[in-house]
């Protein structure tokens, strides 16, 4: 027998346990309902969307105020696509796939059997040919399954343009854009198309043989200078009407000419000749001056008096010089360069010819010497001999001693 306390404790573990399991079948209960609840929701969401989607034309009254709510179509779309990419592609490819290889175990079997039994030869003939139909149905049918799909596709695409997506509120932009391009581009077109046919009119004035080029604007058009390019004056044409429109950029002035080189004297005066025979010249203090009639009747009426008073205008550089005063710089220029020429071979010449001189001496001089030397040695050698065999008279000699006292120094 157990205590009564062991068994009342027992018993309060018991029902503790019971009411617990109660709890929790009644939460899987309630879990499992709201599971389902919410697929309903969702299916009705769905349901709901469709009908919605599919009768909004007769649903939706215009300047009227509606209490229901249009959900979101992309949810919709997605599940759309989702069902259309993963199931339907999944079970054909999955059918095809049972297909074959029940073709493939029924053939192997029935070859087997062939090998023992003759008679089944035209059985696997048949076999062969329905499997050849079938697969030639399958492959008609996979071809309306795929069009079947991007038809699909298609419809999806299209009704995803209804819906206000970021995605496609971009895309409405894009292409509102573009047909802003368009329309841009096709006035410039004809803008393009106008000035094309203005241009044909304008060609066949100015056609020309090979070699020969105009030097002259067509009727209606102005003559503008656009710019000088060694020396050559290049003009532009345009027609009147346009220049009254618009004015064009303003023509060089002269002088046309390169600015020149920093070694160029720029206080010389210079003189050039521009076109339309107008003169213009640069004054020693650097400014262009243009002769007018009031100051001068033209240029070539200044030239003459240039001439008249002895002076000329250097092609070349452009500089007013005196006639007299430039032959004789150019006399002068050119006795100077002869002068100092023969004075510059003169000095090089008396410099050579006294190193020369200089050279010969010394070499005369060391010959002398060294021949001397040798006579003193053979000298020398004559009385060392004649020293042995009288050594007392050599002593005495006065020339020998000398002699003596040379060699040694």
């Amino acid at each position: 027998m157990l205590p009564l306390g062991v068994v009342q404790h027992a018993r309060t573990l018991f029902s503790h346990h019971d009411v617990a399991w109660r709890e929790w079948d009644k939460a899987r209960r309630l879990t499992t309902n709201l599971e389902n609840c919410k697929q309903s929701i969702q299916r009705l969401k769905n349901i709901t969307m469709r009908f919605q989607w599919l009768h909004e034309e007769s649903l939706i009254v215009p300047d009227a105020v509606h209490t229901w709510v249009v959900q979101q179509r992309s949810a919709l779309l997605t599940v759309i696509k989702k069902v259309l990419s993963e199931q339907l592609a999944t079970s054909i490819g999955n059918v095809i796939e049972k297909i074959h290889s029940q073709q493939f175990r029924i053939s192997q079997r029935l070859q087997w059997a062939a090998g023992a039994n003759s008679s089944l030869n035209k059985v696997i003939d048949e076999f062969q040919r329905a499997c050849n139909h079938h697969k030639t149905m399958l492959e008609r049918e996979e071809s309306i399954f795929i069009e079947m799909e991007e038809m699909a596709k298609a419809i999806i695409h299209l009704e995803s343009s209804h819906t206000r997506i970021p995605a496609q509120t971009s895309s409405d932009r894009e292409t509102i854009q573009i047909l802003q391009r368009c329309s841009d581009v096709t006035v410039k077109l004809k803008l393009c198309g106008e000035e094309l046919t203005q241009l044909s009119d304008i060609m066949p004035h100015l056609q020309f043989a090979a070699g020969i080029y105009p030097h002259s604007c067509p009727v209606k058009y102005n003559q503008f200078l656009a710019a000088v390019d060694q020396g050559c004056i290049i003009n532009y044409c345009s027609v009147v009407e346009a220049f009254k429109k618009q004015v064009p950029h303003p023509p060089r002035l002269p002088p046309y000419k390169v600015k020149a080189d920093l070694s160029v004297n720029v206080s010389n005066t210079l003189a050039i000749t521009g076109p339309y025979g107008s003169l213009w010249v640069k004054e020693s203090d650097g400014t262009w001056t243009k002769y007018t009639k009031g100051q001068y009747t033209s240029g070539a009426s200044y030239l003459e008096s240039l001439s008249s008073n002895g002076q000329t205008v250097d092609p070349i550089t452009g500089n007013v010089e005196s006639k007299s005063t430039s032959r004789a710089v150019i006399a002068g220029l050119i006795i100077g360069t002869i002068i100092s020429t023969l004075l510059t071979i003169a000095f090089i010449a008396f410099i050579v010819f006294g190193i020369r001189k200089w050279r010969s001496k010394r070499k005369q001089k060391s010959k002398k010497s060294s021949q001397r030397y040798m006579d003193l040695e053979d000298t020398f050698e004559s009385t060392t001999e004649v020293e042995d065999s009288q050594p007392q008279q050599s002593k005495d000699d006065p020339l020998i001693r000398e002699l003596t006292l040379r060699i040694q120094k």
